[in-house]
C-alpha cells in the first residue's frame, strides 16, 4: 500500500471517530459538536460576546450567530446587552442550558486531550506539526496558515520555511548560534595547524565567556554568573577553544536529566578572528568523544528558521558523519514567545555510534 493511501486511511478514521461522536451527542443531548463547544465556552466564562466566542472556538462570527439563534430558540442561552456598554451583546447560559450540559457525553476532545497530555513534549510537537502540515496541504481554512511545520530528514539545502509563512523581523535569537565560519571550512582542520587548543572550561573562564559572547552578535547574553555555572557545573559537556592565549570559541551544552543519551547544545560562539577554520564543528566533535559523553547517541539544539549559518553547520556536521537528522517545532512563536520571537525548531541528530563519528 502506498504511503499516501495509509495517510488518507488514517484521516478517514479520524473523521469517522468524529462522526460517531457527533451522532452520540445528538442522540443523548440533541446537540451538535459546535453547539456543545459554544455552550462550554460560555459556561467557562459566565458571559461572552459573539467575537469572544468566535475566537475561543475558532469559527466565524456569522457561524456563531447562527448557532446562538438555534440555542436561544431552544431556551439554552439568552442574550443581553451590556450594562456599561449597550453596544455589546453577551450570551449567557440558562438553567436549561446548564442542565443539558450535565447530561451531555464527555466531549471527544476531552478524552483526546487527556491522552495527549500524557505524551512527551517532543511527541506533542510532532503530532501538532504533522497535522498542521496536512491541513495546509489540504488547503484547510480560509487564510494562509500562520506556520507550516515540516517533519522530514533535513538535506543540505536551505533551512525549513513554509511557503508564504510569515517571519518576524530579525532579532537576537535564543538559538544562541553564530557559525558563519563553518560555511567556509571543513572540520578536518588539525589543531596543530592553527594553534587552537580545545579543553574543558574552568571557573576562571566565566568572565571570558561572557566577553566572547558579547562580541559574537547576535547571541543572547546571559549573566556572568550563568556563564560561571556553564564553566563549572556543565564543564564536562562544554568546550573552550584558545588561540594565542585568547578565548576564541565556546560551546555550552548539557545532558537533560530525562535524556541521558542526548547532548543538548545551548550556545555556540566563535570569535571573528577564529572563523574560517571549522572551529564550531571541531568543538562539537570534541564534545561527543569525551568519556563523559560515552552514552550519548543524539545531539539536539534549537534553531530559528532564518538562522542559515546554524542550519548549515549542524547539517554539515551530520552529513559528514552520515548521521540521520529530524526536525520539528519545540517552542512556538505565539505560545511561548508571545509573538516576540521566531519559532524555535528542534534539530535532532542521531542516533549515532560515536566510534564511527
Amino acid at each position: 500500500m502506498a504511503r499516501h493511501d495509509e495517510v488518507l486511511i488514517a484521516l478517514r478514521q479520524i473523521i469517522r471517530a468524529t462522526d460517531l461522536y457527533s451522532r452520540k451527542l445528538s442522540k443523548v443531548a440533541g446537540l451538535t459538536a459546535p453547539q456543545l463547544l459554544i455552550l462550554q465556552a460560555i459556561a467557562s466564562q459566565g458571559e461572552m460576546t459573539m467575537g469572544d466566542i468566535a475566537t475561543e472556538v475558532s469559527v466565524s462570527q456569522a457561524t456563531v450567530t447562527t448557532i446562538l439563534d438555534r440555542l436561544e430558540k431552544r431556551g439554552l442561552i439568552e442574550r443581553k446587552r451590556g450594562e456599561r456598554d449597550k453596544r455589546r451583546v453577551y450570551a449567557y447560559l440558562t438553567d436549561a442550558g446548564r442542565d443539558i450540559m450535565e447530561r451531555a457525553p464527555t466531549p471527544l476532545q476531552d478524552e483526546f486531550m487527556s491522552r495527549f497530555s500524557r505524551l512527551e513534549d517532543w511527541e506533542q510537537s510532532l503530532i501538532l506539526s504533522s497535522l498542521q502540515r496536512v491541513a495546509a496541504m489540504m488547503n484547510a481554512g480560509t487564510s494562509t496558515p500562520r506556520r507550516c511545520w515540516i517533519l522530514a530528514p533535513l538535506t543540505a539545502s536551505s533551512p525549513p520555511r513554509a511557503a508564504g509563512a510569515p517571519t518576524l523581523p530579525s532579532k537576537p535569537t535564543r538559538s544562541d548560534i553564530m557559525l558563519a565560519d563553518d560555511k567556509k571550512a571543513d572540520s578536518s582542520s588539525a589543531d596543530d595547524k592553527d594553534d587552537i587548543i580545545l579543553r574543558k572550561p574552568e571557573s576562571q573562564d566565566g568572565a571570558r565567556v561572557h566577553k566572547l559572547i558579547a562580541e559574537c552578535k547576535p547571541l543572547d547574553e546571559n549573566s556572568v554568573y550563568c556563564n560561571l555555572l556553564q564553566c563549572t557545573h556543565f564543564a564536562d559537556t562544554s568546550v573552550a577553544a584558545e588561540m594565542d592565549g585568547d578565548l576564541v570559541g565556546f560551546i555550552s551544552g548539557y545532558i537533560p536529566p530525562k535524556q541521558q543519551n542526548t547532548l543538548f547544545v545551548w550556545q555556540v560562539a566563535v570569535h571573528e578572528k577564529a572563523r574560517g577554520k571549522g572551529l564550531a564543528k571541531r568543538m562539537l566533535d570534541n564534545l561527543i568523544h569525551r568519556d563523559e559523553t560515552d552514552n550519548v547517541q543524539f545531539i539536539e539544539t534549537t534553531i530559528t528558521p532564518d538562522n542559515e549559518a546554524s542550519w548549515g553547520m549542524f547539517r554539515s556536521f551530520a552529513y559528514e558523519r552520515r548521521m540521520p537528522t529530524e526536525e520539528f517545532i519545540l517552542f512556538d512563536s505565539r505560545i511561548h514567545f508571545a509573538g516576540e520571537h521566531n519559532d524555535e525548531h528542534l534539530l535532532r541528530i542521531g542516533p549515532f555510534n560515536r566510534d564511527d563519528a
